[in-house]
């Protein structure tokens, strides 16, 4: 799909912030596939070919916090005839986004894992515990790290 950009609520109750969000991504992912790569690649490019996609990458506006989520399989897996017990999500940051969120969810479990650049994001674990606070109100579950 590539990147999609979004502006997303921050306030109001958790309902109603979850209706929007979907909504609104909804919105985005009925778009085009690959539209803003096809879009960016060629800006990309010519930055990079100037020497500049570094300088963008630090510098840009636009991006402060990247999310990323996959629907993995809902019955366990096995490698080598052992059973995945778990999977991880990682995730990256890159440039001036210095929050990422990874979400992953894996025979009826959801993992979510939260990055952050420590020099410019000292607040994980306030971060943390508000998701696993907001999480815990959507769904009535408690909610552990």
């Amino acid at each position: 799909m590539g990147a999609v950009p979004v502006s997303l609520p921050t306030s109001g109750r958790p309902e109603e912030r979850l209706a929007a969000v979907a909504a609104i991504t909804r919105a985005h992912k009925t778009q085009t596939p690959g539209a803003s790569a096809a879009l960016l690649q060629p800006v990309f490019r010519a930055l990079a070919a100037a020497g500049l996609l570094g300088w963008f990458v630090n510098h840009q506006r636009l991006v402060n916090t990247f999310v990323t989520n996959l629907r993995g399989p809902a019955n366990p897996m096995t490698f080598m005839r052992a059973p995945v017990t778990a999977v991880i999500p990682v995730s990256g940051i890159q440039g001036n986004a210095t929050v990422a969120f990874a979400v992953l969810s894996y025979a009826g479990a959801l993992t979510i894992t939260v990055m952050v650049d420590p020099d410019v994001v000292p607040e994980l674990l306030e971060i943390s515990t508000a998701l696993l606070a907001e999480l815990g109100e959507l769904t009535g579950a408690d909610c552990r790290r």
